[in-house]
């Protein structure tokens, strides 16, 4: 190691050759630690670079500070602050990396150990692999190298001859690619990623990845192949730089809530126009419920949540006041008509942010749009946002109507209560889980006939005695005149 930063030094040299000064200082763990002035006054430049490294206890470190001599004598006490913030520079570029070396290990052993080697190796900060089943089980590992000495599973057969176990290959050389890959891989599977640490075989010739990708890692790995990748999104219509702790769909949940579209929510009724008491859903927490209903079909059909969750928070951001009746009114009176999907667009597309927009995804956007109305979503978790809308509003209008006295748990046919379920919980696990069932490894969300036939009948009945009933829209008029008074002004 010690011969790459000689010759790292030596190149840096060629490279500048014009240059008065080439100071440097390089530290290798348990190994040199040599420094030089090259020509600056003694004690000015080599040691208060090397005293940067030795006070954040780097080591297998090589710094080199350049110098082009400008015709300004800066003094002793100028040049060690020069040199001291040229190293302190150099290594916030740089970043600190944590190296740690990995042996593997085959444990073979009785299948009633299995679970102590499991917490034995957690204990050990170990990673386990591959299992192998035969009348024993052989279980593959990683261990860091510091603790492999102390790993001790309970098998009869432990510890082999050679204990520990050394690294495949030696300090000098660097980790084989295949083996790094296999290691990489198998961190990755296990959610393995802390923000500055290298996980690597040998020598720490790895690289770490920021939380977003991490985050997009893990969704090659694990999303289904029908899900809408983030990495894999058309984009936004104007570029952003990209966030290093959050995928795109991510930072679009975020735009979306911090909105003041977002906030508004709070105010805007559902069914009761006037509700008396707390207990009433509004369209903020209608919006709260989609999200988590939505969430957890994607989750169920391992498609990306974060779109989901994104679409289901903008779905219903430009949404009259007063409900669909206020959506009827303007429709009446706006030229050209008005639909509350595409004012929701038009809020997160111009609205927001003085007229800026909130700029988000293609793909978010889509969702938002076509969570009602004939067009449909290119994504699956745009898709499924327009059952998950449905699955909410059915079911917590039903609560909302029950606790206005409008109708009473008996009311609901018994035809519809035999299929879907008898309380507000078993109607929407009812839903949610036939959806998942029915679109597993499908190209489509979709539903059991039963449960399709069970939701359209309780959404009829529901429009026969609670949305077009007298006494849950005894406001509604007063609602629709208040609108048009205020176009006509």
């Amino acid at each position: 190691m010690e011969e790459e930063a000689r010759a790292r030094i030596e190149e840096i040299r060629k490279k500048h050759y014009d240059a008065r000064h080439h100071c440097w200082c390089y530290r290798i763990r348990g190994g040199p630690v040599r420094y030089s002035d090259d020509g600056e006054p003694q004690g000015t430049a080599g040691q208060p670079m090397l005293n940067v490294f030795q006070r954040e206890g780097v080591t297998n470190v090589c710094c080199v500070v350049t110098r082009y001599f400008g015709g300004i004598l800066l003094g002793a006490g100028g040049l060690v602050r020069a040199y001291t913030q040229s190293a302190k520079d150099a290594l916030d570029a740089a970043g600190i990396s944590v190296v740690r070396r990995w042996v593997e290990v085959a444990v073979p052993l009785p299948l009633l150990l299995f679970e102590r080697l499991k917490l034995e190796l957690e204990a050990h900060g170990g990673v386990l692999g591959e299992v192998e089943y035969a009348a024993d089980v052989t279980v593959h590992a990683l261990l860091p190298e510091e603790r492999a000495e102390a790993f001790s599973p309970g098998s009869p057969s432990w510890p082999p001859a050679e204990w520990p176990p050394r690294c495949a290959a030696s300090p000098s050389r660097r980790c084989p690619g295949h083996k790094y890959e296999q290691i990489m891989n198998l961190l990755q599977k296990r959610r393995i990623f802390p923000r500055k640490e290298v996980y690597s075989y040998n020598d720490g010739r790895g690289e770490f990845l920021d939380p977003e990708e991490q985050t997009e890692a893990l969704e090659r790995e694990m999303l289904s192949p029908f899900a809408c990748l983030s990495s894999q999104s058309r984009g936004r219509q104007t570029p952003l730089e990209p966030c290093p702790t959050r995928t795109c769909f991510q930072r679009d949940i975020d735009r979306i809530i911090h909105s003041k579209a977002f906030r508004r929510l709070k105010h805007k009724t559902q069914v009761f126009l006037e509700p008396e008491g707390d207990h009433y859903r509004t369209r903020m927490t209608h919006t709260i419920e989609v999200s988590r209903i939505a969430r957890t079909i994607a989750r169920g059909l391992r498609l990306n949540e974060d779109l989901a969750e994104a679409a289901a928070y903008g779905h219903d951001l430009g949404h009259t006041p007063f409900g669909h009746a206020g959506e009827r009114v303007l429709n009446e009176i706006l030229p050209g008509g008005f639909a509350h999907n595409e004012q929701s667009l038009r809020v997160v597309d111009r609205l927001e942010k003085e007229g800026e927009g909130l700029n988000l995804t293609y793909e978010v956007r889509r969702g938002i749009l076509c969570h009602t109305g004939p067009d449909r979503a290119e994504t699956l978790e745009g898709q499924l946002l327009r059952l998950a809308d449905k699955i909410a509003y059915i079911n917590h209008d039903i609560d909302d109507a029950i606790r206005g006295r409008i109708i009473y748990p008996m009311d609901i046919p018994l035809s519809i209560s035999q299929v879907l379920g008898f309380t507000h919980s078993e109607r929407i696990n009812t839903l949610t889980v036939d959806i998942i069932t029915q679109s597993a490894g499908r190209d489509a969300i979709l539903q059991s006939p039963a449960c399709r036939d069970a939701m359209g009948e309780l959404r009829a009945f529901m429009f026969e005695f609670v949305y077009r009933n007298p006494v849950a829209k005894g406001e509604e008029g007063k609602a629709q005149d208040m609108l048009r008074r205020l176009r006509r002004l």
